[in-house]
């Protein structure tokens, strides 16, 4: 049985339970109100016989017709609580047919021969005072009689009433507490189907969340904690595999990482033996270059000193080159660590010197206040160098105009270099930061094409990026 059905049931059985009680209760208030009815009118009925006794008294001490009138009220009120039999059914009819005999029994002596006797007495009869007397006793053991039958009647009554509220007081506390009995046993057996699977679902989140795959809920049942232990078991097994084919992902990645860092290693130590092997024998070819320039000096024909030229541009445009990819091998490698560094006192540096070039093009070169990081100095000073040094070299019309700023975003700072140069096309905002392209040709610009490679290879060893907008 599903969770959902064994609270519907338990509601149901709780419902159904106090509905029962509940029809128990107003069943027995309502016997209850049906004997202070019935102890009501039996309480009328000893009033009306004992005001009949009080009557005949002050009939027989006084005489006269009030009396009598009162006597015929009396008995009527009596008579007509009598006639209705329904109020008195819950009572023994014992008492009832008693009193009824007694009425009867007392209305058959009529009050008015009472009276009548009465008067022959004042007429001084002897005869009539002893009937009078025989009468006056008759009708008083007869009201007496009548009285003590309602008096019976009444604590019968009494005690039918009494005994009735008992009842409905047992049946309250019986409510009550069966009420809350079924209830705690209701809410006993759904923690005993709910709280359990709960505990082990629990220990299984815990178990997995620590890091134990193999965890396995034990699933009981068809209720709904059994479908969702189930559930939680083909999680935590599709979680598995994940985590499998996650760890090995991992572990191919951490290898094609290694090797990638090794043939980085490798390329970068190639460049510098590459570069550094290279500086003997471009330095022969040079002086030997420069040789023949200075000793055919004149004895050559326009083309030969042509050549000759061409072929120390070329040694020379190749150091250059060489001088460029060594120090771009360097800059993992070779960097010096990390310190505080003040980028006003940097950028003062670069402008002292490249003072030549800035007096030569007439650059004003500003600044906003620029903070203390921790970086290489050195490198810092390259990055410098070559941006302010491209805005300098790319250069419009009018004289350079170079701002450099800094602003902090979140736990970073966000430095901008801008100018009023020939700027860059959208198309070559990727291609500028790669290593030896060019842009335009070296007759418009000189230069080697390793200057912003270097930049953001220094950034990126730093934690940074670089872009152009």
């Amino acid at each position: 049985m599903t969770i959902e059905r064994k609270i519907q049931f338990s509601t149901g059985v709780v419902v159904a339970f106090v509905i029962v009680m509940g029809s128990l209760v107003i069943w027995t208030s309502d016997r209850v109100e049906d004997g202070v009815k019935t102890l009501g009118a039996s309480s009328r009925l000893l009033e009306s016989a004992f005001m009949m006794h009080a009557v005949v008294d002050e009939m027989l001490a006084h005489g006269g017709t009030r009396p009598l009138r009162q006597w015929r009220a009396y008995e009527a009120q009596l008579g007509a609580i009598l006639d209705n039999k329904a109020v008195f059914a819950s009572v023994d009819r014992r008492y009832l047919t008693t009193l009824e005999k007694r009425y009867r029994e007392v209305k058959a002596l009529d009050p008015q021969v009472l009276l009548a006797s009465l008067e022959e007495t004042q007429a001084g009869s002897q005869e009539a005072k002893a009937l009078k007397d025989t009468l006056a006793g008759m009708m008083s053991l007869r009201l007496e009689q009548l009285v003590e039958g309602a008096k019976d009647l009444y604590g019968a009554c009494e005690v039918l009433t009494v005994n009735r509220r008992r009842t409905v007081r047992k049946l309250l506390f019986v409510m009550i507490v069966s009420t809350v009995f079924v209830v705690l046993a209701n809410l006993y057996l759904i923690q005993r189907s709910v709280v359990p699977g709960l505990k082990k679902l629990a220990r299984g989140a815990e178990a997995v969340g620590a890091g134990n795959l193999d965890y396995v809920v034990e699933a009981k049942g068809d209720d709904e904690l059994a479908s969702l232990a189930r559930a939680f078991n083909l999680m935590v097994e599709r979680l598995k595999k994940s985590y499998t084919s996650l760890q090995a992902e991992i572990a191919g990645r951490k290898r094609a990482q290694e090797d990638l860092t090794r043939s980085n290693k490798d390329l970068e130590q190639f460049a510098y033996v590459a570069s550094h092997d290279l500086q003997e024998p471009l330095r022969n070819v040079a002086s030997c270059m420069l040789m023949l320039e200075k000793k055919y000096e004149g004895k050559l024909d326009a083309e030969g000193d042509q050549f000759v030229r061409y072929a120390v541009e070329s040694v020379t445009r190749m150091k250059d080159l060489i001088n460029g990819l060594l120090m771009y091998s360097r800059i993992s490698t070779k960097g010096n660590p990390f310190q505080p560094t003040d980028c006003e006192e940097v950028l003062e540096r670069t402008m002292a010197n490249m003072r030549q070039a800035i007096e030569q093009t007439a650059a004003v070169i500003t600044h906003d206040p620029l903070p203390t990081v921790t970086a290489d100095s050195t490198q810092l000073l390259q990055v410098f160098q070559n941006l302010i040094g491209n805005a300098i070299k790319f250069r419009g019309e009018g004289p350079p105009r170079i701002h450099v700023s800094a602003e902090r975003e979140n736990s970073q700072w966000l430095f901008s270099v801008q100018d009023n140069g020939i700027g860059i096309e959208p198309r070559h905002w990727d291609r500028i930061f790669v290593i030896f392209q060019r842009l335009h040709k070296r007759a418009a610009y000189d230069g080697t094409g390793m200057g912003l490679a270097i930049v953001k290879k220094i950034v990126e060893r730093h934690q940074g990026r670089i872009w152009v907008n």
